[in-house]
């Protein structure tokens, strides 16, 4: 039917604002691109990156959306005239070509100097070549291209192309849009890659870009014939508002969130770096004093310097020898010496131990009469023997006749080698770290020395230097007396984040740093996620928006149809049967797949609106998967008019996968063909039949459980048992012979074995009772719980004269507390028990944390556990010494405590002679507030 003037002029002022605003963004991304050309040709480059340090667009790329703005600009002007239809097909055609030639080029590596026009352009940026077009941006100049040319070549009878062209925009929108995010977070897309990176006014190019193409298609596609009066455009303009102010406060929210992460994440490494820089100081700090606490020993000991006289004044004398070298040797044994020597006043080393045979280096006798004139202790800091020798450090004391020091008899010279202790405790970082490095240096000169070796370079003690004029490293700021948290780059050229701290009373200065890479690694990864996340929440803010729409463009047709036709007396009884059937059913136009209706329990079985289903092609609804999801299938079914589904997977509105029953059916209603599709859920069925599975296969493991708890039990009874009836037998036999003695052993037998038995069937009895008997849950702080069971087995700890330290971490356990003291009263007995002959035992009661839970753990120093019986340790009636006390059923008892309360246990052991630590894991354990 042909259109009144008046609803000409309706549709055209409906269609004028997003021409207009189609025609803006047009001009704005052609207005980006002119800028980013002109600061190339004015030799600014800083215009075509909108800031320092940045990639700039490429000047292939502002011809690009120069061309492709104007060529929307002209359409949005005159989009009837056939003219300009042309010249955009042209424009069209010749971007989108160059764009694919471009993104071919660039994705093989290809980079011709044409893309430069002319301009001398040498540089890189981040590892990649400026003035060339990024292969991402190619890609989306490629997707713009044939966006346009789709909605310039559509006619009105094919609004599918314009559809085309509306989805490509969309992408080119939020990729444009997606980049602007990156750079506004402060991690663009693909820098340090190896790739172009796209720039940020391409980024915003491209924005504008696909917001006029979604205009320019959106008119025509999403735009109902029949928008027309006031109302409808205040609708629309409304609606446009509200998703404007939803997007801008989306982005607001995901900047600021990731502002606060960002700041709150540099706090907690810089925490870190500080925390593992002080206790390396202290312990360096804690070292030294001790090294010259130890070597304290021989200075001014009358007693030794009588030894070494007489050594000295008799050589021959192989007492004095041999009780000097029981001195040092003993030292050198304990004290985790290198090498220890003795030089006389001369500088002659007189002895040394262990005796390697090698010469003293010659810079030793110097040092050794200077400590002499001082008449002090001196600790010889890094040094090298020689130009490739090993790294020693040592210390000096003086030994003289008398205790005013006026008879110098020699030194005694103890060497320390760095690489027993030192160099491997610098070298540890407490957590799993890629870059993390620990570094010691100090000041020679106009140079920062580093005195251990370096994690990413090889053969660097002491041989590697870096000028006090380089203030960027971390090293030299250091040595120049700066301390706590620096930026700066490290000896590889690599940007690192360090923190500083002098070692008091020496001449060291720790270094503890980390790459920024490595520190900025979990802000990338929730920058991208931050960016996914707005994105989400745009398109569900846009599809939202949409769906009003759309609702309002469907009440528009329902109206329409609701007048066009009437209700059959008929269709009353089928829609109250339709209405109230308890299976999905969907109502097809058997010639063009139109679903012409669909009852409530499909609707709310899939979680789709009604309006989702109809007035749509059934191969359009896309949760029905490729069963009848394409034309070829459906005209199989309009052939076939029966079709049935077992199993179809069905997809819902909130991702859930449905399985159902599908019967479709074709028949004749008032001479139209329709199609009747049955859909029956079968989740429910399904369900229950897996849960019968499941309760069979619990039950068939409980089953074997049982025989094998059974067996166990049966086997470990059986052998008092045995006992008790031999020793019955024996008694018959000793009581006819009247042997009084033999039948006092007897009985002894039968009451051990009986009284084995008791304690088993008891301990069996208590381990029955965990899970069903429980005490009410409760807090208790672990020291309490530890202090009870140590209260328990103090006759033991006593009587063995262990050592136990228990942590002072406010750690909160929740559970049953008797069967809590029980655990650790079972695991402090079998620590003390199984302590072997350790001279020092030690038992230490903590706590770690570990993939964010906490592991409770108890550690001794006893004999240790070969790996072989580790498995079977928790087993019952395991026990691995048979002279012991006890029925072997103590850590089963733990293991089962441990798992009522949600938890688990295992052991670690180096073997025997190495200790034993069980670990273990609690429910609901926590650090107590403060």
């Amino acid at each position: 039917m042909a259109q009144s003037p008046e609803q000409v002029a309706a549709q055209a002022r409906a269609r004028y604002v997003p021409h207009v605003f189609g025609a803006i963004f047009a001009a704005l991304a052609a207005g980006v691109g002119l800028v980013a050309l002109a600061g190339w040709v004015v030799g600014h480059p800083i215009l075509a990156a909108f800031a320092a340090d940045r990639v700039p667009m490429a000047p292939s790329t502002a011809i690009l959306l120069v061309l492709y703005g104007t060529a929307l600009c002209l359409h949005a002007a005159a989009s009837g005239s056939r003219f300009a239809r042309r010249v955009n097909t042209v424009l069209g055609l010749a971007g989108t070509g160059a764009s694919v030639l471009l993104l071919i080029l660039s994705s093989i590596g290809v980079h011709p100097a044409v893309e430069h026009l002319g301009m001398r352009i040498v540089a890189t940026e981040y590892g990649a070549p400026i003035g060339h077009m990024s292969p991402l941006t190619a890609f989306c100049l490629a997707l713009s291209g044939a966006s346009f040319l789709a909605l310039v070549s559509s006619l009105p009878a094919r609004r599918g192309w314009v559809v085309v062209a509306f989805g490509l925009a969309c992408l080119v929108a939020s990729t444009g849009a997606v980049l602007l995010l990156a750079y506004l977070f402060g991690s663009p897309a693909l820098y340090g890659t190896g790739a172009i990176p796209p720039a940020m006014p391409t980024g915003l190019a491209l924005l504008m870009l696909g917001a006029s193409l979604l205009a320019a298609s959106g008119v025509v596609a999403w735009l109902p014939s029949g928008l027309s009066g006031v109302a409808d455009r205040r609708a629309l303009y409304l609606l446009v508002l509200i998703f404007v102010m939803l997007a801008a406060g989306i982005v607001a929210a995901g900047y600021f969130y990731y502002q606060r992460y960002s700041q709150h994440h540099r706090a907690e490494v810089e925490r870190h770096l500080l925390a593992v820089a002080d206790l390396k100081t202290h312990e360096l700090m804690d070292w030294r004093e001790e090294r010259l606490a130890n070597a304290a020993v021989f200075f001014k000991n009358d007693a030794f310097a009588a030894l070494v006289r007489r050594h000295f004044d008799t050589p021959d004398d192989v007492e004095a020898k041999k009780d000097l070298g029981g001195w040092l040797g003993q030292f050198e044994a304990h004290m985790s010496c290198d090498r220890l020597m003795l030089l006389d006043a001369h500088g002659v080393e007189r002895m040394a131990f262990p005796e390697k045979g090698e010469p003293h280096a010659a810079h030793l006798a110097t040092d050794a009469a200077k400590t002499l004139r001082t008449g002090k202790m001196t600790f010889l800091d890094f040094h090298r023997d020689g130009a490739e020798g090993p790294v020693h450090l040592a210390i000096l004391v003086p030994i003289f006749g008398d205790r005013d020091g006026k008879s110098p008899l020699g030194v005694l010279i103890l060497r320390i080698d760095p690489e027993t202790y030192l160099y491997p405790f610098i070298s540890r970082w407490p957590t799993s770290s890629r870059t993390a490095e620990t570094l010691i240096v100090r000041r020679e000169g106009d140079d920062a020395v580093f005195l251990n070796e370096l994690r990413f370079r090889k053969n660097t003690a002491l041989l590697h230097r870096t000028p006090l004029t380089r203030t960027e490293r971390p090293a030299v700021k250091a040595v120049l007396g700066q301390q706590g948290i620096v930026d700066g780059v490290d000896y590889r050229g690599v940007p690192v984040v360090a923190a500083l701290r002098a070692v008091p009373n020496s001449p060291w200065f720790l270094v503890a740093r980390m790459d920024v890479s490595e520190v900025c690694a979990p802000l990338t990864e929730r920058m991208w996620l931050t960016v996914v996340l707005i994105g989400v929440l745009l398109l569900a803010a846009g599809a939202g928006v949409g769906l009003v729409w759309r609702q309002h463009s469907v009440c528009f047709y329902r109206e329409k149809a609701e007048v066009a036709e009437g209700l059959r007396a008929s269709e009353v009884r089928y829609r109250r049967l339709f209405e109230a059937a308890r299976d999905g059913i969907l109502i097809l136009d058997a010639k063009m797949g139109l679903v012409v209706d669909v009852n409530p329990f499909l609707v709310e079985m899939l979680g789709f609106s009604r309006e989702h289903f109809l007035e749509k092609k059934v191969w359009e609804l896309g949760f029905f998967g490729d069963a009848i999801a394409s034309q070829a299938n459906f005209t199989r079914l309009q052939e076939v008019g029966y079709v049935r589904y077992e199993d179809m997977p069905l997809r819902a509105a909130d991702g859930r996968r449905i399985d159902v029953e599908f019967v479709s059916n074709v028949y004749e209603v008032n001479g139209r063909r329709v199609i009747q599709c049955n859909i029956r859920d079968t989740t429910e069925r399904r369900r229950a039949a897996a849960a019968i599975l499941q309760k069979s296969e619990e039950l068939a493991r409980a089953n074997d459980e049982l025989t094998r708890f059974t067996y166990t039990v049966s086997h470990d009874l059986k052998s008092p048992v045995v006992t008790i009836r031999t020793f019955l037998g024996y008694l018959e036999k000793d009581t006819a012979g009247r042997d009084t003695e033999r039948m006092g052993k007897d009985v002894g037998y039968i009451r051990t074995a009986a009284e084995k038995m008791s304690r088993m069937l008891d301990e069996l009895l208590e381990l029955s009772r965990i899970g069903r008997k429980v005490n009410p849950f409760v807090d208790a702080p672990l020291q309490a719980v530890v202090k009870d069971a140590l209260d328990l087995v103090a006759g033991q700890i006593a009587e063995r004269g262990v050592r136990v330290d228990v942590t002072a971490e406010p750690i909160l356990l929740h559970g049953d507390r008797p069967r809590l003291v029980e655990v650790f009263q079972n695991l402090l007995d079998n620590a003390v028990k199984f302590m072997g002959d350790q001279p020092a035992p030690r038992i230490e009661v903590g706590v770690e944390q570990a993939c964010d839970e906490t592991l409770l753990f108890v550690r001794d120093n006893g004999i240790g556990i070969d790996p072989r019986h580790q498995p079977k340790l928790f087993g019952l009636f395991e026990k691995l010494d048979p002279r012991t006390d006890g029925t072997g059923m103590g850590l089963a008892i733990v293991r089962r405590v441990v798992e009522v309360h949600g938890g688990s246990i295992w052991v670690e052991s180096a073997g025997p002679g190495k200790g034993a630590t069980f670990r273990f894991t609690l429910a609901n354990t926590r650090r107590q507030s403060t």
